[in-house]
C-alpha cells in the first residue's frame, strides 16, 4: 500500500476563492437534498458563493 503524502494546511488566499465556493455549494446542495426542492438546489449556486 502506498504511503500518502503528509497533509499540509495553509491559510486560504484569493486564488482559492473559486474552489472554496464550489466546495461550499456542493456540500450545501448535498446536505439539503431531500429537505429543499430539487429545482432550488439544482440551480447554479457556485456563483452566489463566490460573490
Amino acid at each position: 500500500m502506498p504511503i500518502a503524502a503528509p497533509l499540509i494546511l495553509r491559510p486560504a488566499t484569493t486564488a482559492d476563492a473559486d474552489l472554496l465556493a464550489a466546495m461550499h455549494a456542493a456540500s450545501w446542495q448535498a446536505t439539503y437534498r431531500g429537505l429543499l426542492p430539487a429545482a432550488f438546489l439544482d440551480r447554479e449556486v457556485g456563483a452566489e458563493r463566490a460573490a
